[in-house]
């Protein structure tokens, strides 16, 4: 059974009427119609239907193949003001915040990580850009959050005012990390409501292009019970994890990289009715481990977990103050690099507060942060990378090693 992502251009197609009927139906029903022998449908006729790919550079404000669908709306109004504004947002992104991360990854993350190892990102939602920046290598990226996975509607066969409405409403829900460094739970979940262009997907697609990559393959997944991946048609199995992969192509590299989202609640409680969620993650480890902006979770008894997985299956972990209570890492176990400012998080975290991560910083000599991360403004964000010992690391310039 083909899945339901590489199944989309066919129906598309050949069938258009069936395609609609098939993924607006239930659950149950998309399963079944899934099955229909596709032999037995009319010989296509029409243009293929856009890849991946295309409908990645269309969202993205990026020019695709004349031989694409999507060819013709580029020359409308409505895409053609869409890919000025985007532009006008990525290359404030790329000035404030991407490109200062790059050259500080190169010279303090990079020593550090193996490059041939996994990025682990919980807590990410749609935000790819930040792993592809400061991971460029990295051969598969997994990330998870509470936004949901749905599938593309046809972006050719949108009426010009849903589409306009479609693309204005991907630039708000973008802009959010373009001045706050971070996608905002609450405000993605309006967002997913007001048009056709719902879930993490378009995001994803959008931030992928513009990162540079290409989409070779996109398809909905499943994390089964034993830990194995599989393709799947449909809503997930009740004791599966749903999720998208993506496989990866960038210009001039020779090596295709995996980029996985799976939608699951982290709390204790919900990732035991998922068994093999940590038995996938655990195939690549050791890993290396990224954490902004989490809201404080891993400092909560409820999601233990998630935590040992991290502290378990992390070779480095960079992550910002609400990422795992700084008292957790054992000392004898972790090197410590200190990167910006260590202030008192804002409301409503006060509570949060780490008097140890404090005085690891004023006793310390942090090396500066060159860029805005997690909740802070400029100049107030903070970074901790934590190295697993016997790695035979060597010592980053600048930053002292920390052991409170």
């Amino acid at each position: 059974m083909l899945p339901q992502v590489a199944l989309r251009p066919l129906l598309r197609r050949c069938v258009p009427a069936l395609a609609l009927a098939l993924f607006a139906a239930a659950p149950a029903a998309r399963a079944e119609s899934a099955a229909l022998d596709l032999d037995e449908a009319p010989q296509c006729t029409q243009t293929p239907g856009a890849s991946p790919d295309e409908e990645a550079r269309f969202l993205a404000g990026l020019p695709v193949p004349e031989t694409s669908p999507l060819r013709a709306l580029q020359q409308g109004k409505t895409w053609e003001e869409h890919a000025k504004a985007t532009e006008r947002d990525w290359q404030l992104l790329e000035k404030k915040r991407l490109a200062p991360m790059r050259a500080w990854a190169a010279s303090a993350l990079w020593p550090h990580v193996k490059a041939d190892a996994p990025t682990y990102y919980f807590f990410a939602g749609p935000d790819a850009i930040s792993v592809e920046e400061l991971y460029p290598a990295s051969p598969a990226y997994y990330l998870c959050g509470l936004e949901p996975i749905v599938p593309l509607p046809a972006l050719e066969q949108l009426s010009a005012d849903h589409l306009d409405g479609a693309l204005s409403n991907l630039r708000r829900s973008l802009r959010s990390t373009v001045s706050s460094s971070f996608f905002k739970t609450n405000d993605m979940a309006v967002d997913f409501r007001r048009t056709e262009l719902k879930g993490v997907l378009p995001l994803l697609y959008f931030l992928v292009a513009r990162s540079g990559a290409h989409i070779v393959d996109s398809r909905l997944v499943e994390i089964d019970p034993q830990g194995e991946i599989r393709d799947r048609a449909g809503d997930p199995a009740a004791d599966a994890v749903g999720g998208v992969h993506l496989r990866l192509k960038r210009d001039g590299k020779e090596k295709e990289q995996d980029l996985y989202y799976f939608q699951l609640d982290l709390e204790d409680k919900a990732v035991a009715l998922k068994p093999g969620f940590f038995p996938f993650w655990k195939r690549g480890a050791p890993g290396n481990a990224f954490l902004k902006a989490a809201s404080f979770i891993l400092h909560n008894g409820r999601f233990l977990e998630t935590r040992r997985f991290l502290l378990g299956q992390s070779a480095t972990i960079l992550q910002d103050d609400s990422g795992i209570p700084f008292w957790t890492f054992a000392r004898k176990s972790w090197d410590f690099y200190l990167f910006g400012r260590y202030l008192q998080p804002h409301r409503p975290f006060e509570k949060a507060y780490q008097r140890d991560l404090e005085a690891a910083f004023v006793s310390g000599r942090p090396a500066p942060l060159p860029f805005t991360t997690g909740y802070r403004l400029a100049g107030e964000s903070n970074l901790v990378l934590v190295v697993r010992k016997g790695d035979g690391s060597p010592t980053v310039a600048g930053a002292e090693k920390q052991r409170p």
